[in-house]
């Protein structure tokens, strides 16, 4: 076979099948090579059966940064168009900016040479970032969760993480995801070629509660159920039509993308409620143990093995003293690096409901025992108040320091904003990974030890609580901006987002 039937032979298959498509997409349109794996094939063959009308409704459960996007839509939309170009699609994400880029490089694939050279060109009369259809009405709709869709109608809508990784815990947010797609997005179906519309949920599983947990407790017999764990607990066949793939018992998904080793790394870095829920799609009940109180002994250390540190001093306000509120709690806690990474240690904790007078006595004693400390108070719940005082305070400390010719305290004193997006458990999460890969330790004899423990055993996401303020103020050190490390006497910034602290992840997705 010469080069020339080589290549129409490529583009023959791409036309014929998905997942010859999407080789073909990588080849000559990415220009680059194909990370292969067969749940590539297995999907693309499930996804076949959808477009023929076999499946009805299809969720697909797979960890992140695993294709599904990439295949889901950006492949599978333009694969369909090609075969039918009336057909209309609706997707869906839970980022207005994510659903318009996925739209949007969708779109470019549609209108590129390497697309027409298998399927003509179709002519877009419509051709706007979140909507573009061709001349015979088919093309793509996308849109966000909550987002309006009024007046639009799909053959074949695609919900492809409607609720967001850090909204995990939220009730709200995992029920408007649900509200959004049972009383919109259904609603949008139309019939085509005699088949009736079909929908298309995939996502990685966040919660019991999220959208496929909704999905599988009401209305389980009508949607075809795909879990791809990350690591298989026990040996299984994946066969649909002439596919056929026999995995083994502990085998990791995509050893490409993540071997099993890695698998096991990324488990104790994110805790094993969140690795089970987005790797391996089962999501469990919250009821304390979200940080492994195993580690917390191990976690300990004493005060001649901490290193030169900056220090900082958190200070969480709480909203009242009534009983049964709140602690209001002063967290000291000091960061250096390590082997490049940081390594962070609680030196003391107060707390407790006291008044203001009393609660400014506890500040200013933390303070002065850390004299080099900066100080970080949250504005809400007097925090501003309690600036100020402390700043008065200080100067009239100082004064009398100095007429004895002692040291002063030197404090920096300043506020913060929490942002709107970032909700109490985001922030706690943050302590995670440095907390499960002994990054984050406690001194040994530090006041209030026994109180941090503890918040750490009972920690829920799903529970609102309000015994968890210590490490509520503790999470300023991971996620705050503006934070040093000491490293050799020089300061090194390390602010929100920094992969040291394992925060937030790529936005790009596959």
């Amino acid at each position: 076979i010469n080069k020339a039937e080589k290549e129409l032979l490529i583009r023959e298959l791409a036309k014929r099948n998905l997942y010859d498509f999407m080789r073909y997409k990588f080849a000559y349109y990415y220009g680059n090579t194909f990370l292969d794996n067969w749940h590539y094939g297995y999907l693309c063959e499930i996804l076949t059966e959808l477009l023929k009308g076999n499946i009805k409704n299809l969720m697909i459960s797979m960890p992140p940064s695993y294709g599904k996007s990439e295949l889901v839509a950006r492949t599978f939309i333009p694969y369909a168009l090609g075969k039918y170009p009336n057909l209309k699609f609706i997707y869906a994400s839970y980022g207005d900016e994510l659903s318009k880029s996925i739209s949007v490089e969708t779109r470019d694939f549609f209108k590129s040479s390497a697309f027409s050279a298998l399927f003509g060109k179709q002519k877009l009369i419509m051709d706007k970032a979140e909507h573009w259809f061709n001349e015979k009405g088919g093309g793509l709709f996308a849109t966000t969760t909550g987002g309006a869709i009024t007046g639009k109608h799909c053959h074949i809508g695609i919900a492809d993480d409607l609720l967001k990784a850090s909204e995990a815990y939220s009730e709200a947010s995992r029920k408007n995801s649900i509200v959004y797609f049972t009383e919109s997005f259904l609603s949008r179906l139309l019939s085509y070629e005699n088949i009736q519309g079909r929908m298309i949920v995939i996502m990685q599983r966040l919660h019991k509660n999220d959208l496929c947990g909704y999905l599988k407790e009401v209305a389980r017999n009508e949607w075809e159920e795909v879990n791809l764990e990350a690591i298989n607990k026990e040996k299984k066949v994946y066969e649909i039509g002439s596919f056929r793939h026999e995995r083994q018992e502990s085998e990791a998904l995509f050893e490409k993308r993540h071997t099993l080793e890695q698998l096991y790394t990324i488990k104790q870095t994110m805790g094993e409620y969140a690795f089970n829920a987005q790797y391996q799609q089962e999501p469990e009940n919250a009821s304390g143990g979200y940080f492994n109180i195993d580690y917390f002994d191990t976690n300990l250390i004493s005060d001649f093995d901490i290193p030169k540190q900056n220090l900082y001093i958190f200070i969480d306000p709480a909203e009242s003293t009534k009983d049964g509120s709140d602690n209001r709690a002063i967290v000291c806690v000091g960061i250096s690096l390590k082997d490049s990474y940081p390594f962070i240690v609680v030196y003391d904790c107060f707390y407790g409901k006291w008044d203001n007078e009393i609660f400014i006595e506890q500040s200013f004693s933390m303070m002065s025992k850390y004299p080099n400390a900066d100080v970080r108070i949250e504005p809400k719940g007097g925090g501003i108040t309690l600036e100020q005082s402390l700043n008065k305070q200080i100067l009239a400390f100082n004064l009398k320091r100095r007429n004895n010719n002692e040291s002063v305290v030197s404090n920096l004193i300043t506020t913060f904003k929490v942002p709107l997006s970032l909700s109490k458990h985001e922030k706690i999460a943050t302590l995670l990974p440095a907390y499960n890969q002994g990054r984050l330790k406690f001194r040994r004899n530090a006041v209030g030890i026994d109180q941090i423990k503890n918040e750490l055993r009972k920690y829920n996401p799903d529970r609102k609580a309000n015994d968890d303020n210590c490490i509520d103020a503790l999470s300023g050190i991971t996620w705050q901006q503006d934070i040093y490390a000491y490293e050799n006497k020089d300061r090194v910034i390390l602010r929100r987002g920094n992969s040291f602290f394992n925060i937030s992840t790529s936005k790009w997705r596959i």
